[in-house]
């Protein structure tokens, strides 16, 4: 009855671990590459973070229940997922740079837009 359940719970939490690798995939993380009109390429990179939490059990009692197959199994997984943009990979031609995007990103990013402009002022 053990190995059933142990079965069992490794089941649902490969199951659930597919889908979690697949929300987090690399295009996920690093991000489609935008072009500007200047010919500048920008690349979103973001952070993720994941929270895993799964379990099951056999139900009834021991004493009343038999090792077979017909025992109840109850299990269920749960998980938390946040995404936060972490930045940008910046490539103008001349060498790439990496933009942090600090905890408030479009603050971050209005107060870096000023130098990243002066890049382009540059004839």
């Amino acid at each position: 009855m053990k190995e059933r359940a142990n079965k069992k719970v490794n089941e649902l939490v490969e199951s659930s671990m597919d889908r979690l690798n697949k929300l987090a995939d690399v295009n996920t993380v690093i991000g489609t590459p935008i072009v500007t009109a200047s010919g500048c390429q920008v690349i979103p990179v973001s952070k993720i973070t994941v929270g895993y939490l799964s379990g099951g059990s056999d139900l009834g009692e021991t004493k009343v229940v038999k090792e077979d197959e017909s025992v109840p199994f109850a299990g269920g997984s749960g998980a938390v997922v946040t995404m936060k943009p972490a930045g940008f990979l910046i490539d103008d031609g001349n060498g790439c740079r990496y933009i942090h995007a600090g905890e408030d990103p479009v603050d971050n990013l209005i107060d870096k837009a000023s130098d990243f402009l002066k890049g382009f002022q540059r004839t």
